[in-house]
């Protein structure tokens, strides 16, 4: 089964079981929410499918996953290739002084990228300040950064982001819809295979034992034929003939 919508919340996959999932993701894919595991390092994973212009993921959640400072280098070579991803959440997760410079790095070059969840993640102000005046047009990037005392994000982008999240939320309600008619639907199909199987059944059972009937009643034909032949009192063989006509019917 092929999935658009990827729900993977608090599902204590670890980065083997992640690494497995990111080589089944389809390129239609549009959504991967896979906060509160323990992917780590495996991000890179990932990463290397979101570098792949064949793929469409929109919206990426890796809140708390224990990526650390040095996972980033690979976070931000994606940051610098892909052009579909619109939404990522990276909260709570470890990052550090040279994990920020790698994650604003590739913000200074992303310009597709709407939404950026960065809050929680064990830096500081000064650290902020020090690579956003490294790189001046970081406040030129598309991305709305949450939780980071930038004064340069304006009315305008909160609203945008405010829709984005709605219009998010809309399509994982509608996903979540479809997936329960689809188990509706898998279920009814279940109890209507197990009907017609008990029917197959019942069917083969009746034509055994009709076979088994018609058997012996040609076996028992057989032995009146032979009592006939066999027998020499006439009184005898006329209620054996009456029988041998009554089987055959």
């Amino acid at each position: 089964m092929q999935f658009i919508n990827i729900e993977l919340r608090g599902s204590n996959i670890n980065g083997k079981g992640f690494e497995r999932i990111c080589r089944s993701i389809i390129p239609d894919a549009k959504t991967l929410i896979a906060q509160w595991n323990a992917i780590g390092g495996v991000v890179s994973a990932l990463c290397d499918l979101l570098m792949n212009p064949l793929y469409q993921l929109q919206l990426v959640d890796l809140k708390n996953n224990r990526i650390q400072a040095d996972h980033y280098t690979r976070i931000f070579q994606m940051l610098k290739q892909n052009t579909k991803l619109q939404s990522l959440n990276l909260k709570w997760n470890e990052i550090g002084e040279k994990g920020a410079q790698y994650l604003l790095e590739g913000l200074n070059v992303n310009r597709n990228l709407k939404f950026l969840d960065i809050s929680q993640l064990n830096w500081n102000q000064r650290i902020i300040k020090k690579y956003l005046s490294t790189y001046k047009t970081i406040t030129k990037t598309a991305a709305t950064i949450t939780n980071i005392p930038d004064r340069s994000i304006k009315k305008n982008d909160v609203i945008r982001v405010a829709q984005l999240k709605e219009q998010i939320e809309q399509e994982l309600r509608q996903n979540r819809l479809m997936n329960e008619e689809l188990t509706n639907r898998i279920n009814s199909l279940r109890q209507e295979i197990l009907s017609k199987e008990q029917d197959v059944g019942m069917a083969k059972r009746h034509l055994s034992l009709k076979q088994n009937t018609l058997k012996l009643k040609d076996n028992l034909m057989n032995l009146v034929k032979l009592v006939i032949i066999d027998n020499k009192n006439q009184r005898m063989n006329m209620l054996l003939k009456q029988t041998y006509f009554s089987i055959r019917k």
